[in-house]
């Protein structure tokens, strides 16, 4: 089984154009999946109603990406903010794309106008290029790769804009598949510098196992240093598989003490999730380490959806080879390998961490393709499901963990 292409579609256009409603209907009419508000729109959910600037809570300020799949192609919508303050982030879903969609509101035509004038000049001269117009009373086209949507008109003008689009992309008119196994590689290549500390972050789940089987494809993997935030929490299993994967890649791993201490008969889940982060910055700093390979995924929605694959922080650079992969690419690139991973995978553990905080939510299953067949066929069922003990610990845990360094 081969790796499904990524298509990646930039929806940009002036503030309350309709971006985020495009992009959620869109998911919708394709998968009868509800994306979640919060993958969407907002960066940081706090209680107060004000983002990270101070600005009321409703503005996109930063790049979300939201993937689903069709007839074979895996697709991700870059949510792009509208505020021109934000160019970078525009520029990052521009960037990345493999179309563009701009989304013209009918309401405020000389804005739109205006705002296009700003965007062309962004725009690459080989990326495809369609009109969306929102708020349109008109259903027929104006002109050829110009749609017309208007949420007044009900759910069927909507679904016969999106399948116009969708037919467009999967007959690859100008439109790029891209590789993103092929793709991770080049990006591992691009930005490892094997005279620096690097380290891999390795917690024996499928995520680091893909990731740390890539380094080892970019031949890297002598550039690396691979360590294990421990915990003293962690199902015994996967202490077993990564003495496997020790095995496998003919490398010595490195476990470190993330706990500070703290456990789950004292403390609550938060207190913990707070306690790893702050280990992991302190081993990062101690240890003078350049570059960390944390294995997130884009595709993991709520605050990760923000991410991006390389950021510098304030004394590391955080880098993910697995970040343009999906849940469903990670299996299959698994299955590719023929690679082992945890047995509790097959007993309806989606997603691992502590296990006080994670629990089963998928039936069990035999094998790799069983797994992949369950969650195409599941689209409104995520990985967090099982931890949503840890995530839901507190109001906004993880938009607050992330901002204090939680992987």
């Amino acid at each position: 089984m081969y790796l499904l292409k990524q298509v990646r579609i930039a929806v940009v256009g002036p503030p309350d154009s309709g971006k985020s409603t495009f992009i959620s209907k869109a998911v919708k009419v394709l998968t009868g999946r509800t994306v979640n508000p919060d993958a969407l729109m907002k960066e940081i959910h706090y209680s107060d109603g004000k983002d990270i600037y101070g600005n009321d809570d409703t503005r996109t300020i930063k790049c979300a990406k939201i993937f689903c799949n069709y007839v074979g192609l895996e697709l991700c919508f870059y949510d792009c903010p509208g505020h021109e303050e934000y160019i970078d982030q525009i520029k990052q879903g521009i960037n990345a794309a493999s179309l563009i969609i701009f989304i013209h509101d009918y309401n405020r035509e000389e804005e739109s106008e205006k705002y296009f004038d700003f965007i062309k000049e962004l725009l690459p001269e080989n990326k495809s290029l369609v009109w969306v117009k929102s708020h349109y009373p008109v259903i027929e086209d104006t002109k050829p790769y110009c749609y017309n949507f208007d949420t007044e008109l009900g759910e069927g003008n909507f679904r016969s804009t999106i399948f116009s689009l969708m037919k467009q992309i999967v007959e690859g008119k100008s439109i790029d598949f891209i590789d993103i196994e092929t793709e991770a590689i080049s990006l591992l290549k691009e930005n490892i510098d094997p005279t620096k500390h690097n380290v891999i972050f390795f917690s024996g789940g499928k995520d680091s196992l893909v990731g740390l089987h890539l380094i080892k494809q970019a031949g890297l993997l002598d550039n690396f240093t691979v360590c294990v935030p421990w915990s003293g929490f962690d199902f015994p299993e996967v202490n077993h598989i990564i003495n496997l994967y020790e095995l496998l890649f003919k490398k010595k791993f490195f476990k470190f003490d993330n706990s500070l201490g703290l456990n789950y008969q004292r403390n609550t889940p938060y207190e913990l999730m707070e306690a790893k982060a702050l280990a992991n910055e302190r081993f990062i700093k101690e240890k003078n380490i350049d570059l960390v390979s944390i294995q997130f995924r884009a595709s993991d929605e709520g605050v990760r959806s923000k991410d991006h694959y390389i950021v510098q922080k304030e004394n590391h650079i955080r880098f993910s080879p697995v970040f343009n992969f999906t849940e469903g690419n990670i299996w299959r690139y698994i299955q590719k390998y023929t690679l082992p991973v945890c047995e509790l995978y097959f007993e309806g553990y989606r997603s691992l961490g502590d296990c006080y905080v994670t629990e089963p939510c998928m039936p069990h299953f035999k094998t790799v393709g069983e797994i992949i067949r369950y969650i195409n066929e599941h689209p409104h069922t995520t990985e967090r499901d099982g931890r949503k003990a840890q995530d839901n610990s507190v109001p906004f845990a993880m938009e607050h963990l992330r901002n204090k360094g939680f992987f």
